[in-house]
């Protein structure tokens, strides 16, 4: 009988040992389970009000060392103040319902201070009569997933430079916000640009244009504040949205105000102060329309209408602008058409010899005649496509049909010195322009030295790193160069020294009170000399009358353009213009 008992207890002591020995291999098996998954371990039982966690959160968080057990208050005094709240409800609702996983995501305080995000899951324990008395569970670091989903959101809906939210951003504003308007409060969308910016990105350098940028977000933030919403939307371009003003003409002031202040506002370049302007296009919640992209095309309108109408302004948007939005438009494509159809003509216009009164250049214009318009003046189409781009089309073809005409005088002998072509800024910065060059030279063999192209001052400014290496090689090629419209654009003499000009060409501002106004004679007599001591020629443009003619011709002006000596006229009409003006069709000396 004690035999068979003792054989029962070593079968049960061999089972024991076989279920300890599987209970820790469970147990080891779970414990590299959860160090693999970086995840502690957290009870707490509601009846005694003790709080446990594992070694691993222990190490981790703030928890007192001291205490092998704690209270649910520790894990609060834990718990990041801005999420105590939630935290708190969040376990109050598990707690009140019980059922399914507990689950809550919050930050708690690290043994080193910081606070680190957790994901923490549990589940519930309740007695026979179904109340909750002990709930466990476990806590996962997400820091870094919740610093990196924080990265992509603000790569998202932030513009990295200035941090200013970005148009995406700010449709889900406008959305949230367009739903407080009512009939006293109202909302509106302001589109601000940078004027001339590419001058300030492209002369001084792309981190100086950043430096403006940032400083430009500064001070909208600072001016609108926290009641209203700033985004950048792309390079020199801002978007206000403007809210909680009152119905009628405050929106006016508001913006006049803004406006005040800006003109006012000194913007920083190397501890210089510098002003800038701004042009600013506005549209109005529910009267132009109900959608954020119903007001930020109505606001881009007015904004494009502020630009075309001097820049440095506050337009508010009203339907007229469509049409002049449309007309735009419209004229864009008559542009296209014009090049498609050969409606272009190429006029000149020439250019004396001061001294010798004998015709020592002509200047190329183009013409456009319209099949149903009629003549169209470059004033009405060239701002147009400069804008558009089409320019560097109208400017190829130009350039072509003069070198043709250059063979055709050349062959008749009757070439003048030289024939003077515009440029525009987008024609300099033209892929492949010098190539173009050189292959209309081998098609019209014609020498490169009776060819000028002139360019503004404010082309200088678009890109001018490309721009003066496109001068650089045309002088290689052997064109002439010439400054256009000297005086009118920005700093003139600092670029005198660093283009690989031969001549400049005073603008018409200068030349229509010079023998009248003593200070503009003086102006005009300074240029010439200066430009004589750098070993440039003068042309004065705009010449009307004898009187000018004469007070040019004193103050040694080398050539003269203008009404006085001709207008522009078409190739066919050169000869019957040439004998009843009585000009020469010769070249002067070499060097005038």
């Amino acid at each position: 009988m004690l035999n068979g008992r003792e054989e029962q207890s070593k079968i049960e002591y061999r089972q024991l040992l076989k279920e300890n020995d599987y209970l820790k291999e469970s147990c080891e098996k779970y414990q590299l389970i959860l160090e693999g998954a970086n995840d502690g371990l957290w009870v707490w039982d509601l009846e005694k009000d003790q709080y446990e966690v594992s070694v691993k959160d222990m190490e981790r968080y703030a928890f007192n060392k001291h205490k092998e057990k704690s209270s649910i208050e520790e894990w609060k005094k834990l718990l990041h103040p801005q999420d105590r709240k939630k935290a708190q409800e969040t376990l109050d609702s598990f707690l009140w319902f019980g059922e399914g996983i507990y689950e809550s995501i919050y930050r708690l305080k690290g043994r080193d201070g910081k606070y680190y995000w957790v994901l923490s899951k549990g589940v519930a324990c309740r007695n026979k009569s179904g109340k909750v008395i002990r709930v466990a569970g476990s806590h996962t670091d997400i820091t870094h997933q919740i610093e990196l989903d924080d990265k992509l959101y603000r790569l998202a809906y932030y513009d990295q430079l200035t941090r200013l939210a970005n148009a995406e951003k700010l449709r889900e504003i406008f959305e949230v916000e367009k739903e407080k308007v009512n009939q006293d409060k109202q909302m509106a969308l302001l589109y601000i640009d940078i004027d001339n910016f590419s001058y300030v990105n492209n002369t001084m350098g792309f981190r100086v244009g950043n430096e403006m940028i940032k400083q430009t977000a500064c001070m909208l933030e600072s001016y609108f504040g926290s009641e209203h919403y700033v985004a950048r939307t792309s390079a020199d371009e801002f978007i206000v949205l403007l809210q909680g003003y009152e119905k009628g003409d405050e929106l006016q002031v508001q913006v006049d105000k803004f406006m005040e202040k800006v003109a006012t506002q000194p913007f920083y370049v190397k501890k210089q102060p510098v002003m800038l302007t701004f042009s600013v296009g506005v549209a109005v919640f529910n009267e132009h329309g109900n959608t954020y992209f119903d007001l930020l095309q109505k606001a881009n309108t007015a904004l494009f209408c502020a630009k075309r109408n001097g820049k440095d302004q506050c337009v508010i948007y009203h339907e007229e602008m469509e049409s002049y939005a449309y007309n735009y438009i419209d004229k864009i494509q008559q542009i296209r058409y014009g090049i498609e159809n050969q409606e272009f003509r190429v006029y000149y216009q020439p250019i004396v010899d001061a001294e010798k009164a004998i015709l020592s250049g002509v200047e190329a214009l183009v013409r456009w005649y319209h099949p149903y318009d009629g003549p169209i003046s470059p004033g009405q189409f060239i701002p147009e496509a400069e804008q558009s781009g089409q320019i560097v089309q109208i400017e190829k073809w130009v350039v072509e049909e003069v070198f043709q005409q250059c063979q055709k005088w050349t062959d008749r002998k009757e070439m003048p010195t030289y024939v003077s072509i515009n440029l525009s800024a987008k024609g300099l910065i033209e892929k492949n322009i010098n190539q173009f060059l050189e292959n209309l030279l081998s098609k019209y063999p014609i020498n490169p030295g009776s060819i000028e192209f002139e360019i503004t001052e404010t082309a200088l400014l678009d890109q001018i790193d490309q721009t003066l290496k496109t001068l650089h090689d045309l002088k290689k090629q052997g064109f002439r160069l010439a400054l256009d419209d000297f005086g009118t654009g920005y700093s003139s003499l600092n670029y005198l020294n660093r283009l690989p000009i031969d001549r400049i060409k005073l603008d018409k501002c200068f030349i229509n009170t010079v023998e009248e106004q003593e200070k503009d004679r003086l102006m005009v007599e300074a240029i010439i000399q200066l430009s004589h001591k750098m070993g440039l020629k003068v042309v004065a443009e705009g010449v009307e009358t004898e009187s000018q003619q004469q007070a040019l011709k004193n103050l040694k002006c080398d050539f003269m353009q203008g009404y006085y000596y001709g207008k522009p006229q078409p190739f066919n009409n050169w000869e019957a213009y040439l004998i009843q003006r009585s000009l020469c069709l010769q070249s002067v000396l070499d060097g005038h």
